[in-house]
């Protein structure tokens, strides 16, 4: 078993989610992932928006 319950599950999905977060990214400088899991989403948020601030947040304190 690993540390992350669904690893990739977001990973997969990010052709569909960053052009979205890219676009709302012009109306504001900070990203809030509430649901951080392995990452995936924070990290490719990161690299193509490199000056706004993340705070990320997961359920699972073994995450944080």
């Amino acid at each position: 078993m690993t540390i992350f319950r669904y690893p990739g599950a977001k990973t997969k999905q990010l052709k569909i989610i960053l052009p979205h977060l890219n676009r709302l990214a012009f109306s504001s400088n900070v990203f809030f992932d509430c649901f951080v899991g392995g990452g995936s989403v924070a990290l490719a948020f990161a690299k193509d928006n490199p000056h706004h601030s993340l705070f990320l947040n997961d359920l699972d304190p073994r995450i944080a």
